[in-house]
């Protein structure tokens, strides 16, 4: 017959062993978790991980080439630079874009086939590379944008040079320059003497 102390010792030993496997059991669980989730960003999220890293090194932002002034015989300008008003937009610095959108289009009346097709370009392109939503609005645009940036989470008011041509006929003569196209850019062979790979840039500046 047992005695009620050793009784006692039995129940003891059952509950410290039930606890002590509950506490393997949530070990393994949490040391399962961590695993998996170091697979996750290992493999599954590599290319999204790795372009967030490049982008914490590069920052990309599109810049309007200055050119000369061209004159005509009689001392007339026929192709000149003059200083515009634009408004930029980093998507990703914006935690809400649709409301983003709601209020440019209050302040700078901005139409919705505008806002659509500014949002074809946002889901075309890395949330992080800019966006021009207006290439030469007025001052008093401008001064207004000025007075609610506070409000206006990833827009960035620019003051940028534009290539003005009094005579239109004459631009593609002169040499008017627009923005390359993605396709130009990676079918025409003109181009790859410019284009390099992070590794082939590095190497050939340093």
């Amino acid at each position: 017959m047992l005695s009620p102390s050793s009784g006692n010792t039995v129940i003891k030993s059952k509950l410290i062993s039930r606890r002590m496997f509950l506490l393997t059991a949530a070990k393994a669980v949490v040391m399962f978790g961590i695993v998996g989730r170091l697979v996750s960003l290992q493999i599954n999220e590599r290319t999204k991980y790795k372009t967030l890293s490049d982008k914490n090194r590069f920052r990309e932002w599109k810049l309007a080439p200055e050119r000369g002034v061209i004159k005509d015989f009689f001392d007339k300008e026929i192709a000149s630079n003059e200083q515009v008003y634009q408004v930029h937009l980093i998507p990703e610095n914006s935690k809400d874009i649709e409301k983003l959108f709601v209020r440019l289009k209050t302040i700078l009346n901005i139409t919705d086939k505008k806002l659509f097709y500014l949002k074809r370009i946002i889901a075309k392109q890395k949330p992080w590379e800019p966006i021009i939503v207006s290439d030469n609005i007025t001052w008093s645009e401008f001064s207004r944008l000025n007075l609610f940036l506070h409000e206006l989470e990833g827009v960035k008011p620019v003051v940028s040079v534009a290539r003005m041509y009094p005579d239109n006929s004459s631009a593609h003569i002169l040499g008017y320059v627009s923005q390359v196209s993605e396709k130009r850019l990676t079918n025409e062979k003109i181009f790859e003497r410019f284009t390099c790979t992070w590794n082939e840039c590095w190497k050939n500046w340093s």
